[in-house]
């Protein structure tokens, strides 16, 4: 009798907290997890590079007071890179939160982000607010109303 096994590639599933676990948003942060942050050495900032061939965003730790550096924001036990100019300058525009389905930490300490190995993170689609709904919240607070019965007294 002819076997036909095959060989899964995947091994075994590794510890939530032992993963490097990367998402950016549509609002340009980059969240990062522990992992990653203890892997890049425990930085107070990181320098964001960008190699255009190959559409990979490099992390790597910074001096805080350099001009191109990204200070890393503890926020609520998430740690994020506030990304918008880095993403503005290089036409990175996403809709929604998306995963890095492989980051890696190169020999040299870089964290590679691969922009062709995404998946949705989240469900929602970013939809950005028109000017005249974020105006009216701004003067009347978060309901938006009519406003003709103000202009008219």
């Amino acid at each position: 009798m002819l076997s036909q096994f095959e060989l899964f590639k995947g091994g075994p599933t590794v510890s939530p907290r032992d993963r490097l676990y990367v998402t950016i948003n549509a609002k340009s942060v980059i969240y990062i997890n522990s992992a990653v942050f203890e892997a890049l050495g425990s930085p107070a900032a990181v320098a964001l590079l960008y190699d255009r061939v190959n559409c990979i965003i490099g992390v790597t730790e910074a001096y805080p007071k350099n001009r191109e550096a990204f200070p890393l924001i503890f926020r609520k036990g998430q740690i994020l890179v506030q990304a918008t100019p880095f993403c503005r300058h290089y036409g990175i525009n996403l809709d929604r939160t998306m995963k890095f389905t492989d980051p890696e930490i190169d020999d040299n300490g870089m964290l590679r982000l691969d922009l062709r190995k995404l998946t949705a993170a989240g469900w929602q689609v970013y939809k950005p607010k028109k000017k005249k709904q974020l105006a009216q919240r701004r003067i009347l607070g978060s309901e938006p109303r009519d406003l003709a019965p103000i202009l008219t007294k």
